[in-house]
């Protein structure tokens, strides 16, 4: 069970094994992850990050990167393609982000902010680099952003990110300590995962989404819940609402609600009882 300190509070992700499985069911997330797979082979092998940054570009669609195929060219064409190949290559070193010195890190962000055009940022700039460098680099949409730094409102959709790329930083040293402080359940958790190869780093990519937006999309079947116990948040599942009262998006305080049975059952699955 993985317990994280975000910017909403204290934040308990319950039943991560299912919740990784439903996102990597997703036609998107299931070719992203297979995609990032083979990006790491290629490397392995000796593949140069000029050729694998033209491949993952398109494959940040996959993970609903607004990014139009103009920007790529424009991204592509000299001499912001030598920048991308050499800002994946740095984050992709073995210690990644967590291993840069602060005049680098500097460096990378003043870079990152460099590659931002036409309205196209933190968001679409990450869903590039997560591919490559998944170690260092997870999805930035807002929702992310909301969920783990609160420097943005907390999206309606994902469809128009605002998040700028001054937070690409940040959100890089928030997620470089929360890997850290939970390596042993994230490898226990990439371990077991199905049909996939995954880094402790990239399944809290994976899990980040989910707590933070993609519960919402989980329509068939039973739904899903933000719940707050006072002590910890989380999102749980359940058939119905308390005493049937219909789906929300927003937070539930179980302090506040009057149907006992649905109290318990939620406390029961945020702590994993």
């Amino acid at each position: 069970m993985l317990t994280l300190d975000t910017a909403q509070g204290r934040w308990r992700i319950a039943d991560a094994e299912r919740k990784l499985a439903l996102r990597g069911a997703l036609p998107g997330a299931f070719g992203f992850d297979r995609a990032a797979a083979g990006f790491a082979e290629a490397r392995r092998a000796g593949a140069r990050f000029d050729d694998l940054v033209a491949a993952a570009m398109p494959t940040s669609w996959m993970v609903n990167n607004r990014a139009t195929s103009q920007v790529f060219q424009h991204w592509l064409s000299a001499p912001l393609g030598e920048v991308w190949a050499g800002l994946a290559e740095v984050l992709a070193q073995d210690r990644g982000w967590a291993g840069l010195d602060p005049e680098t890190r500097a460096l990378v962000a003043q870079t990152v902010d460099r590659l931002a055009t036409q309205g196209h940022g933190l968001a679409a700039i990450s869903k590039v680099l997560a591919s490559l460098a998944g170690e260092s680099v997870p999805l930035c949409d807002d929702a992310a952003v909301w969920w783990a730094l609160g420097a943005v409102a907390r999206p309606e959709s994902p469809d128009t990110p605002q998040a700028p790329t001054k937070l690409f930083g940040p959100m890089l040293d928030w997620f470089a300590a929360a890997a850290e402080a939970d390596a042993e359940a994230l490898a226990a958790l990439a371990s077991a995962a199905r049909g996939v190869r995954l880094s402790g780093p990239q399944v809290l990519d994976r899990l980040m989404w989910f707590e933070s937006y993609g519960w919402q999309l989980m329509t068939r079947g039973a739904r899903w819940w933000w719940v707050d116990d006072g002590r910890v948040q989380g999102v749980v599942e359940s058939v119905e609402g308390p005493a049937g009262a219909p789906w929300r998006r927003d937070k539930i305080v179980l302090a506040a609600v009057d149907d006992e049975a649905w109290r318990r059952a939620a406390r029961d699955a945020l702590y994993g009882a």
